[in-house]
């Protein structure tokens, strides 16, 4: 589940915060600048389900975004369905 904030996006796992992605607001769209997992909870495939999340959230309320993180940028790679929301 996420839950978004004033500048950062929270994942939450068993309603515990897990990871977060943070941004900041620009006019039209968010710059999306960090995706972070805790230590702890790494290696169990988090980070690709907390952007799946944020991305669906993105999509479902029409919200650009541009990318300046490089962990986001490879996960979208791949991922189609989201490439409309990219503001380059």
């Amino acid at each position: 589940m996420i839950v978004v904030k004033n500048d950062k996006i929270e994942y939450l796992s068993d309603d515990i915060p897990v990871g977060e992605v943070l941004f900041q607001k620009e006019t039209d769209y968010l710059v999306l600048t960090t995706a972070y997992v805790k230590d702890e909870y790494r290696g169990q495939g988090l980070a690709s389900k907390m952007l799946e999340e944020v991305f669906s959230y993105l999509k479902e309320n029409n919200i650009k975004v541009k990318i300046e993180c490089s962990y986001i940028n490879h996960w979208l790679s791949d991922k189609k369905l989201y490439q409309e929301l990219i503001v380059k």
